[in-house]
């Protein structure tokens, strides 16, 4: 199991579970809609940790008689349950905001609830880049799922600290509702896809023209491969399957062939996103 990406599990949840106290307790301080919908779109950050946390536990699994080929799955599952909260989350962020437009209402503004706001910037910021290095480190969508978050809670907690320099500068009131509504629709947004991204994972979507183009050129460069056909890949969660044809001399004996065969095998799967290479000799 990759210890840092257990890690950076932890780190999320306790950075979101800090989040969310400071942004309801600022929240219900100064009676803004805008800091409220934020707190609750940490409070869905909260369940979107743990179900990464235990997507990439499962994920990291080896396998067993049930799954042959590994857990891979599990992580782009966790992205998917955790965009599912977050638009189901959304959508009543949205019902409370248009509510609180058409409510009269007074907005508290104090150094502690703008400190709340700058230090959830300043952190979610780092958490950005933390989870950007570790979810590129690792080929991992679930910590890139963790990143997007991140960069995306940095824009909402923006707006709402637009939110309150505007309704100190007596803007109307119902101004706090429109940027809770605005906040919803953004965590919508972003949550379909984070969502999509992770089905395509699960569905077995075909990666990149460049990765295909890698394994072929990899295959090619081993001695005697003459030439290769019927390139098929496709991603089992993170991770990408081969399925690969190569093109040896016609004349060769059947145990040079099946040596080239395991030596294509083994060169591709040590390339990083590469879990499976499954190789078939034609006679050329």
């Amino acid at each position: 199991m990759t210890q840092s990406k257990i890690v950076s599990t932890y780190v999320a949840l306790i950075c979101n579970f800090l989040l969310f106290c400071l942004k309801l307790c600022a929240g219900l301080i100064s009676g803004s809609i805008a800091l409220i919908s934020d707190a609750v779109n940490s409070f869905t950050d909260i369940f979107t940790s743990i179900a990464i946390m235990i997507s990439v536990r499962v994920a990291h699994k080896h396998p067993d008689e049930t799954h042959p080929f590994g857990h891979h799955r599990a992580e782009p599952i966790g992205g998917l349950v955790a965009a599912v909260v977050a638009i189901l989350l959304a959508f009543e962020i949205i019902k409370e905001s248009i509510l609180m437009i058409f409510t009269p209402h007074v907005i508290v503004i104090s150094k502690f609830v703008i400190f709340v706001v700058l230090f959830t910037i300043l952190l979610k910021s780092v958490m950005f880049f933390y989870f950007k290095y570790v979810s590129k480190k690792h080929n991992s969508p679930a910590i890139n799922a963790l990143s997007y978050d991140s960069i995306n809670d940095v824009l909402v907690t923006l707006s709402v600290l637009i939110g309150l320099v505007l309704y100190y500068f007596k803007a109307p009131y119902y101004v706090d509702g429109i940027i809770g509504v605005i906040i919803g629709i953004w965590i919508i947004r972003n949550a379909m896809v984070i969502g999509l991204e992770n089905m395509n994972y699960l569905m077995g979507r075909r990666p990149s023209n460049e990765v295909v183009e890698h394994i072929i050129s990899v295959t090619k460069s081993i001695k005697g491969v003459k030439g290769t056909n019927d390139v098929f890949a496709h991603f089992v969660g993170p991770f990408v399957h081969v399925e690969i044809h190569v093109e040896v001399d016609r004349k060769m004996s059947l145990e040079k062939a099946h040596e080239i065969g395991n030596t294509v095998k083994h060169k591709l799967q040590d390339i990083g996103i590469v879990d499976r290479a499954f190789v078939h000799i034609d006679p050329r």
